[in-house]
């Protein structure tokens, strides 16, 4: 857990990657590492929402490459490499997809580079805050492969827009905060480019969330996941299934009594 450090502000984790020597680019350990950090998350019911930011001079520069080149270089029968090769991209794919199922809401505070598994990252988060000078660039092509984390099947969905994704997948281009918000990855842009600014901005969002339903929040997460994944149609009868058990929970009532009694609602800590 070096590589990472955690604090708790209220009911919000900021989870900071703490490679800062080496620009938080991740080796096998610190994504294995975030994976379980994340499974520890859901089973705490203290916690709100999350927030994601890099130490040092950026968020992400992408994957360790020397964790990747130990990572080619064998000389084992092709089958039995291409089944090693196939496990360990699944591992890292859990890791990043452990982030967006996580149960409460993700907040990714961007600053310095966002490269390559920094995109795969912050694609797979609820929402994107970045610093102004930010930079931003799908790597992976500059370096033989496809993105195969995450990104070329989160960032498109994204920013709604198939050409600009494929585009910045195939050339690798940087791009900086402004065209990615105009884009919509990102919810809004810090004045500054300093790092405590973007956090600060994170953690208004984060406290903001986590003084509603947690009943409500989850809830919300869940079905908004739904509806990217299936038709209009399944995703209503998803939400009228969930939202019969959720309607059961208690926060409803406690809204509505704070509502009449002109004071701040108190959820109790739960997960849906």
């Amino acid at each position: 857990m070096d590589n990472f450090k955690l604090n708790r502000n209220q009911s919000v984790l900021t989870i900071c990657f703490n490679s800062p020597v080496k620009l938080n680019a991740f080796n096998q350990p610190m994504w294995e590492a975030l994976r379980d950090i994340f499974k520890s998350v859901n089973n705490d019911t203290q916690i709100r929402a999350v927030i994601l930011i890099g130490n040092g001079k950026a968020f992400s520069s992408g994957l360790d490459m020397n964790d990747a080149g130990a990572l080619l270089n064998t000389t084992g029968e092709v089958v039995q490499t291409t089944a090693r090769l196939r496990q360990h991209i699944v591992d890292f794919q859990d890791a990043i997809t452990a982030i967006e199922t996580c149960a409460v809401p993700v907040i990714a505070a961007l600053h310095g580079l966002v490269l390559g598994l920094g995109i795969d990252i912050a694609s797979a988060c609820d929402i994107r805050y970045a610093a102004c000078s930010t930079r931003f660039s799908i790597k992976e092509i500059d370096l033989g492969l496809a993105a195969d984390i995450g990104t070329l099947q989160r960032f498109p969905r994204a920013i709604g827009n198939d050409a600009l994704a494929r585009e910045l997948a195939y050339t690798g281009r940087q791009f900086n905060a402004n065209e990615a918000l105009q884009m919509g990855f990102l919810a809004g842009i810090s004045c500054t480019s300093s790092r405590e600014t973007v956090l600060n901005m994170s953690m208004g969002t984060a406290l903001a969330i986590a003084s509603k339903s947690p009943v409500a929040v989850q809830s919300t997460k869940k079905i908004l996941l739904n509806a990217r994944d299936n038709s209009v149609a399944d995703s209503l009868a998803f939400t009228a299934t969930h939202n019969s058990v959720a309607l059961q929970s208690g926060d409803v009532k406690e809204a509505l009594s704070a509502h009449l009694e002109k004071r701040k609602p108190v959820f109790r800590d739960s997960r849906m």
